[in-house]
């Protein structure tokens, strides 16, 4: 029995998919220290700050381009150093939350519950006012960049994402009016900004975009029923990785020929490549990994960690929410992005600061030396072992290591 109707492609994309994971393996193995998160963080919001603006200079550019090639398609969009409009948005989708949740952990937002507004602007402030501003300077671009790249997506997810900040954040603050205050002022604030500058430039062929009309003639749902098709015929192990645009023109509807390369359904395309069997494998690992995180983020009391896991998380639910409709997550660019930001999210979750790892190592230290003392081995080996037990560590602050 073979598992792919075409194995040369099934091999390639195996191996893609394959450095993917080694990819979050090794961030999870390596970047175990406060101050490597963070800096990825900083790279990430960095990279995603250029993408908008970049994408906005282009677009009021006479002659617009995509770094050294002349720009085609999507003149009157934004998206920045991408050919499509709706993966440029998907990138910024997951680095918005990134940006907001590094915010977060910068002021401790989650350790400001009761105090005044005097003394919040005083914390922000004491924080690196020059640096917070930068980054809510970034988030105001990127938001800006998604509404005119007029991705439907694209902004309808930049608002949900800014909900669920607010209901998680009031999740973890309780239902007490004096918590949620803050939070509310925050995102009305963020929204204010936004609109204003979306109504001065104008944002009228983004709204329009999201006419029913447009909607029903647009060829989604066609794509979707056909590669339907494909998951009935492959129902347990699909039709092999990297095959869809190969096998799709055969469940095809006659007279209809659009040339697909993807079925503008992630879940969908993986389904039909890979099966239920494999569709389970890949997504089911995903989907462990967040609400694992999840819920350890649920109980985690440090306000730093909390933050970073925040944006995190909202990140990833955020991107897979767009793959219902689009394939970002085929896009050698995103799903970098996405591993990372997975990868990073399970690290902050489940963070220790190096006093608690050393507190742990201690702790297994005393458990073989009660071992080694019920065996009764030579003196010289238990003073050896009892002497390492005592050796003190490396002097590091809780989360400052």
């Amino acid at each position: 029995m073979s598992f792919s109707l075409i194995p040369s492609y099934t091999l390639q994309e195996t191996l893609e998919l394959l450095s993917y994971f080694l990819l979050g393996f090794l961030i999870v193995k390596t970047v175990i220290r406060r101050r490597q998160i963070v800096k990825i963080f900083y790279v990430l919001v960095i990279m995603g700050a250029f993408q908008a603006f970049y994408g906005m200079f282009e677009l009021y550019n006479k002659n617009p381009r995509i770094l050294f090639y002349k720009k085609i398609y999507y003149l009157d969009t934004v998206s920045g150093t991408f050919v499509n409009r709706n993966h440029f948005s998907g990138y910024l989708e997951m680095i918005i939350p990134l940006a907001i949740g590094l915010i977060i952990a910068r002021i401790n937002l989650f350790s400001l519950a009761g105090l005044k507004w005097r003394e919040k602007l005083l914390r922000f402030s004491e924080k690196g006012f020059s640096t917070n501003l930068m980054i809510a300077s970034s988030i105001i671009a990127m938001s800006m960049a998604i509404i005119f790249s007029k991705s439907r997506s694209g902004v309808f997810l930049l608002i949900f994402a800014f909900i669920l900040f607010f209901e998680l954040t009031v999740l973890y603050f309780g239902r007490m009016r004096h918590r949620q205050q803050g939070v509310k002022n925050f995102l009305k604030v963020s929204f204010l900004i936004i609109t204003f500058v979306s109504l001065y430039i104008g944002i009228d062929a983004t709204i329009e975009r999201f006419s029913l009309d447009k909607l029903l003639h647009e060829g989604r749902l066609i794509y979707w029923s056909n590669a339907a098709s494909i998951v009935k015929d492959f129902p347990l192990f699909g039709t092999g990785l990297g095959t869809f645009a190969s096998v799709y023109p055969a469940f095809e509807e006659k007279g209809i020929s659009a040339h697909l390369s993807h079925a503008h359904n992630d879940f969908l395309e993986y389904l039909s490549e890979l099966g239920i069997v494999g569709m389970l494998l890949l997504f089911g690992g995903i989907f462990f990994i967040v609400m694992k995180s999840f819920l350890i983020w649920r109980v985690r009391r440090h306000p730093e960690a909390k933050g970073l896991a925040l944006g995190g998380i909202i990140a990833i639910v955020v991107i897979l929410i767009h793959s219902f409709t689009d394939f970002n997550l085929h896009i050698p660019a995103n799903m970098v992005l996405f591993t990372v930001v997975l990868s990073l999210t399970a690290v902050t979750a489940f963070y220790k600061s190096g006093e608690k790892r050393r507190k742990n190592q201690d702790s297994k230290l005393s458990e073989v030396l009660q071992t080694w003392k019920e065996i009764e081995p030579s003196p010289l080996m238990y003073e050896k072992l009892k002497l390492r037990m005592k050796t003190p560590g490396p002097k590091t602050n809780k989360m400052r290591d």
